[in-house]
């Protein structure tokens, strides 16, 4: 409310399966009408039950497809029209949350460059990604994103002067309760999927030698 009160946009980007939904629904909710892009817009087809009324009923709004140059051109301009606010407020929700690639980087590009703005993040930051680059660059600096046309890839430097914030929306136990799971089980062999940083299974002292 306060980046829309100051005539900025919002670019959340967002891991598609499960967390898109999760942002956008409080956001309808709250009668804010946000904009997803990427695929983003066929998992909330699954997830929402009534995600094609909320779209007819204009609550939820979709960047189109594209295949053809022409209509990759239009569906870029209209990204710019977006990102600097000519549609109204509307938060962008595209994946991917990383920033490492996905239709987010493309808003990214046109997002942080007015100081109004603001991108939030509300996933996991992953090591050397550049959602944590991002995260760490200074107001005024420069980034370097890579920015997908096609089958080619271009990096592209982008001074930041937009607000970047993170919040931590995951209903996801942390480590000491995970650890914890394994304690009480006590299993005979423990498989860490998916466990992101290596101190994220460490847990408690002792456990680690277990695992």
């Amino acid at each position: 409310r306060r980046v829309e009160a100051r005539g900025g946009q919002v670019l959340c980007p967002v891991f598609a399966k499960n967390r898109a939904s999760n942002v956008v629904l409080p956001m309808v909710e709250a009668g804010i009408v946000p904009y997803v892009d990427g695929l983003a817009r066929n998992l909330m087809a699954v997830e929402i039950e009534n995600f094609a009324e909320l779209v007819k009923e204009g609550k939820i709004l979709l960047f189109p497809r594209a295949e053809k140059y022409e209509e990759r051109k239009l569906v870029n301009d209209l990204r710019s029209k977006v990102a600097d606010g000519w549609e109204g407020f509307h938060p962008i929700v595209s994946p991917s949350a990383t920033m490492d690639k996905g239709f987010a980087v493309k808003h990214a590009i046109l997002v942080l460059q007015k100081r109004e703005n603001a991108l939030f993040l509300t996933g996991h930051v992953f090591d050397r990604s550049a959602a944590q680059r991002l995260l760490k660059t200074r107001r005024g600096d420069t980034i370097h994103l890579v920015n997908h046309v096609g089958n080619q890839e271009e990096e592209v430097a982008v001074n930041v002067r937009a607000e970047v914030e993170r919040f931590d929306l995951t209903s996801h136990d942390y480590r000491s309760a995970l650890a914890e799971r394994v304690r009480l089980a006590n299993p005979e062999v423990c498989i860490i999927h998916h466990a992101g940083q290596h101190e994220g299974v460490s847990g408690y002292d002792g456990l680690r030698s277990k695992i």
